[in-house]
């Protein structure tokens, strides 16, 4: 059996720990504005309430929010749930190059298929990130996607190419 590629990527727990800041910060401004008599007791606890249900709406997105990538005999599977729910596959005959770039999310922003409007590249990554595995098939444009195991990715998507595409291999290890 040979041995596929699988990778779950989140979003580190560094968000977790700035909206927890964002949270006490809001909460410290309702506050001082209820002290001032701004505002009553009523409207702070609904305004502190709003921005709680705010945040645990976000982490609720981000913890559900993750790319899913697998190199199988099949050809190079991704989704990235709740924007693409399904695997996508690109088949390794329509796969023509496939390499390692150095990437930084910071710059190119957060971006998934075409959602981001400043590249001139598909994109699945995530923040964070600052490798990903650029593939050249038979769309126009090239596929990126994120990885934190690029050299895992990289030796098993070559491996798993020339097993299934070179003729001299199979015959080599299987007839």
């Amino acid at each position: 059996m040979e041995k596929e590629f699988f990778e779950k990527q989140q979003i580190g727990n560094w968000i977790y720990i700035l909206l927890g800041v964002d949270f006490m910060v809001v909460s410290l401004f309702l506050f001082n504005e209820y002290k001032k008599g701004e505002t009553n007791l009523n409207e702070t606890l609904l305004n502190l309430g709003f921005v709680l249900i705010l945040n645990l709406l976000i982490v609720f997105f981000i913890r559900n929010n993750a790319i899913y990538t697998k190199v199988s005999k099949e050809g190079v599977l991704y989704k990235f749930p709740p924007f693409c729910s399904k695997w996508k596959l690109i088949p390794f005959e329509k796969i023509t190059d496939f390499q390692i770039q150095n990437y930084s999310s910071f710059n190119h922003g957060c971006a998934v298929g075409k959602w981001n409007l400043f590249s001139k590249e598909d994109t699945i990554t995530t923040l964070g990130t600052d490798k990903v595995m650029r593939i050249m098939y038979d769309a126009k444009k090239p596929l990126l996607i994120s990885t934190s195991k690029a050299n895992e990715f990289y030796d098993t998507l070559k491996k798993f190419k020339s097993e299934t595409y070179n003729p001299e291999f199979i015959e080599e290890n299987y007839v």
